[in-house]
């Protein structure tokens, strides 16, 4: 049915809005949230399908296992808004940034229109308008769906973990999560997760500058054409905005895919049940991974590969190696380092996983966590049974934690939510409810209860006519998935990654296999209490899922940072997991589009403030994180397929390091697992690539906190901190790792020498990080990529320095007693005579919870004064048991800068040793 207005609509103002019934049985709910954010719902006769939302946490750590009323304000600042009538009859609701306006004209289609306050003009304008011809349709079958016009070349960003470009413009995606392995990097689609938000972005075009709303200009019946450039979002007019919707049903999102000769051109939301509840954000200032929880900081040695050793004699601040064999024959069989499934699935794994800590303790190769796969819990028929161990394979479980804790290694054991039949534990889960119910026993015992009756199915007694579990295929036989809706099913869960696991030495929870692929659309959950249909809940259970092994591994080592990884999820699971791509194909284009994926599941085009000037710098809040999951990375090697060639592995490993999650795992058909030293001839050249990661801990570790604190993402598109170069909007590999550095991989076979686009950046300018020379913004420079070296720069001036651990670091996690801070001076010009460039990070014990745990605050800045440099630094000292280690500071400065030296000031609170000096010509 088309929402239309059958009447004039009666409106009732309530705290932040307005409602209105608009006929036909349907209420239109507006609420202003935030100055930039309004909630809008359209709701049924019968009212929520769904009352409770497990995705909006504005500003919060966690939720309640329960979730959060859809209409709860909490955590909102509810701000003051107008509300009124135009002359026209129009709903017009206002917070003085963003505007909603509802069309009332009787017999028309249910419309409305956005529109933002230009501060600088005053005017207000066009930022997003619904379908004019039909933009809301709520089907008798549950199904839901919302229209809103786009422009050609306008451009769409977002949607969380999907393939292809980051630019989403002419796809459709299906919001659903699969165990999609060996998917195509660049086509495949579903896969792991659940992100039913996106980014829109008016091409240059686009701009509607009196605001009116009137509908785009014809562009023939095919809508196709060669689009406009993409530009600027402060050039072309308008601005960003952002679209949440707060549903967890199976859906489809379409941005030009489908075209429609009676609706001209469209982008589109379809749900197939549920409610429709959508945020729309405001580009400047917008804050959807604030909207959406919290990031957790994840302790300090998960940012390390692998292993501890007595030391690093290869140099660790650079990547040249110009002794280095290049060798690219054949591959080395051995042990994978990180993770691989040969270990556990091997009939002696034990002895191997021991065996391996052997052998990157002769290769000098870092080791600061491992990920079990399952097979140390499959059964004597091959079966995975989890939470169990296989005796055979693991005799002493215990024994194997002891040896890689004292290795300095941590261990996280793969679980999964599914209890094959056979299971041991599985007919007593059975008989307390602990699955997701099967549909046809469910419909009988609750017939006539709608959804909404809130009628208890789960007995606490259940029977068998009440209640039988969905069965469906899991790995290689059948099973039933736990309902983590069933707080009963949470609690055991905690009680078995506590008994099986934690209490046994293990440290970390990888949380896998957890799509809910149930083949039974019709089965039912607890629901807290309140039957309800899988189908609104699917994607939920990954994230209760993790919450549930969170708790637990808080419950056991409390005031300790927990360690969780998770394959599926949803909006929020930032909150509790570091996440990565699932298990990728190895071919050299996954390596470039799991780059994209990984930008495009953390960052977005919406602006936090104003434009920086251009003597100052692209501060870590001035932009904010789109779908707000920063801790992510890629199985580098890929995962299924043939092992990597020799190049492939090389080029793979030096993306990887930039990567929060760094692991190399793999299940290669017909050859041995993917290694540091799968191929002989260029192993030194991975370890090299190993070291540099270790090198920069200390600062990936201040962009996570960042990420935490300020919504940032690690890793981002140039266009994230140089938004008004249209150059930056192009599609490139190219990509930001923090403010400071520009990162420039080989992404293909064979290629030695890269182009790259030095983003203009207000005249600072560009330093290469081997060279030592600066290059002005605005040019296209060509750099030598032989296979020991990646194309890397450092952005001049502002917060823009890069701390770097002791080159005698034992671990991840001690990060040894100096730092060497790498400082990129802005050129020698008079608009920036006084203006530092500066490096501000913590150190702190890399373990504590962040609520009680308290960190050393230093700076290192460089101004340039007179033709001179002037050197100072500084540091706040917390009151903690904690005691910082550090002794020395060294301060590095590029060989091509020429400017003298005058004055080094380490401040009289400092405590450590100032050392200034020049790194040599490579």
């Amino acid at each position: 049915m088309l929402a239309r207005l059958v009447r004039e609509p009666r409106l009732t103002e309530h705290k932040g809005g307005c409602t209105l019934d608009i006929g036909g049985g349907l209420t239109l709910s507006l609420t202003c949230v935030e100055v930039d954010i309004i909630r809008v719902s359209l709701l049924r006769p019968s009212g929520r399908a769904l009352d409770r939302s497990w995705m909006v946490a504005p500003g919060m750590a966690s939720l309640p296992e329960e979730g959060r009323p859809k209409e709860s304000t909490e955590g909102f600042a509810m701000p003051d808004t107008t509300l009124e009538r135009t002359v026209d009859g129009s709903v017009r609701l206002s917070t003085g940034r963003l505007r909603v306006t509802v069309g009332t004209a009787v017999g028309e289609p249910l419309r409305l229109t956005w529109a933002w306050h230009d501060e600088a003009t005053g005017d207000w304008k066009l930022l997003l308008r619904d379908r004019p011809t039909g933009a809301y349709y709520v089907g008798a079958d549950g199904r839901v769906s919302h229209y809103v016009s786009r422009r050609r070349g306008d451009a769409y960003f977002g949607c969380g973990e999907r393939s292809g470009a980051l630019n989403r413009a002419g796809r459709r995606f299906d919001l659903r999560c699969v165990d999609a392995m060996g998917y195509d990097a660049e086509r495949s689609d579903p896969l792991y997760k659940f992100y039913p938000f996106y980014i829109g972005k008016p091409c240059a075009s686009s701009a509607d500058p009196s605001g009116t709303g009137e509908p785009p200009e014809a562009l023939g019946p095919d809508g196709h054409g060669e689009p406009p450039p993409l530009r600027a979002v402060s050039r072309g007019g308008g601005g960003a905005y952002g679209v949440f919707y707060d549903s967890m049903a199976r859906a489809a999102l379409d941005f030009g895919c489908e075209l429609n000769n009676y609706h001209g051109l469209f982008a589109s939301y379809q749900a197939e049940c549920g409610d429709l509840d959508y945020y729309v954000l405001l580009g400047p200032r917008a804050r959807f991974s604030w909207l959406t929880g919290e990031t957790l900081l994840p302790p300090r040695w998960s940012l390390g590969y692998s292993g501890e050793r007595p030391s690093l004699p290869r140099p660790l601040h650079g990547l040249a190696a110009p002794h280095a064999s290049t060798d690219l024959s054949t591959p080395l069989h051995a042990p994978a380092a990180g993770s691989t499934m040969a270990f556990t699935d091997a009939p002696d794994a034990q002895r191997q996983l021991e065996a391996f800590l052997a052998e990157c303790a002769a290769r000098q190769v870092p080791l600061s966590s491992f990920q079990l796969s399952s097979g140390y819990s499959s059964s004597a028929a091959g079966r995975r049974h989890v939470f169990t161990w296989n005796s055979g394979k693991v005799p002493d479980p215990d024994g194997l934690a002891a040896a890689y804790a004292a290795a300095g290694v941590r261990l996280a054991a793969n679980i999964k939510p599914c209890l094959l039949v056979d299971h041991p534990e599985y007919a007593a889960c059975a008989a307390a409810a602990l699955f997701v119910g099967a549909s046809g026993a469910a419909s009988a015992a609750a017939a006539g209860a709608p959804p909404s009756s809130g009628a208890v199915f789960w007995p606490s007694t259940p029977s068998a006519a009440a209640y039988s579990p969905e069965r469906s295929m899991f790995w290689d036989a059948d099973g039933s998935h736990l309902d983590f809706t069933n707080p009963a099913a949470a609690a055991w869960w905690q009680d078995r990654v506590a008994a099986a696991l934690l209490r046994r030495g293990i440290v970390g929870t990888w949380n896998d296999n957890n799509e809910y692929a149930i083949e039974d659309e019709h089965a039912l959950c607890h629901g807290f209490g309140r039957r309800v249909p899988l189908r609104l809940v699917r994607p939920l259970h990954a994230l209760l899922m993790c919450q549930a092994s969170w708790r637990a591994q808080r419950a056991h080592a409390p005031g300790e940072r927990p360690w969780l990884i998770s394959r599926s999820g949803m909006l929020g699971m930032q909150r509790y997991v570091q996440t990565w791509s699932g298990d990728n194909y190895t071919e050299w284009k996954t390596l470039r589009y799991n780059l994209w994926m990984g930008l495009g599941l953390g960052t977005s085009p919406l602006r936090s403030g104003p434009t920086p000037a251009p003597s100052g710098s692209p501060v870590c809040d001035a932009r904010v994180g789109l779908s707000g999951c920063f801790n992510t990375g890629h199985d580098v090697g890929g995962f299924a397929g043939p092992p990597p060639p020799a190049e492939m592995l090389v080029r793979w490993v030096q993306s990887g390091v930039f990567h929060p999650r760094f692991t190399i795992h793999s299940w290669n058909a017909g050859g041995p697992p993917t290694s540091a030293w799968l191929h002989p001839g260029v192993a030194a050249l991975v370890l090299d690539a190993i070291r540099f990661r270790y090198a920069l801990i200390p600062y990936l570790y201040s962009l996570l906190r960042s990420a935490r604190d300020e919504c940032v993402p690690p890793l981002r598109p140039t266009w994230f901190d140089f938004e008004e170069d249209d150059r930056c909007w192009r599609p490139s590999d190219d990509f930001m790792c923090g403010p400071a550095l520009l990162v420039a991989n080989v992404l293909d076979a064979g290629e030695r020498r890269r182009d790259v686009y030095l983003p203009q950046n207000g005249g600072r300018g560009w330093w290469d990080w081997h060279g030592g020379a600066w290059h002005p913004g605005g040019e296209t420079l060509t750099l030598d990529a032989p296979l020991d070296r990646i194309p890397l720069l450092a952005a001049a001036g502002g917060r823009c320095c890069v701390p770097l651990a002791d080159p005698e670091a034992r671990s991840a996690l001690d990060g040894g007693i100096s730092r060497t801070v790498r400082v990129f001076p802005l050129p020698p010009d008079p608009a920036f005579d006084g203006v530092a460039a500066e490096a501000c990070w913590v150190e702190d014990d890399g373990v504590s919870d962040a609520a009680q745990g308290a960190g050393t605050q230093l700076s290192v800045s460089v101004t340039a004064r007179d033709g001179s440099l002037h050197v100072a630094a500084a540091a706040v000292w917390p009151e903690s048991a904690w005691s910082c280690p550090l002794q020395t500071i060294n301060v590095v400065l590029p060989p091509g800068e020429k400017r003298p030296v005058q004055s080094i000031a380490p401040a009289a609170d400092l405590r450590l040793e100032l050392v200034v000096g020049k790194r040599p010509h490579p």
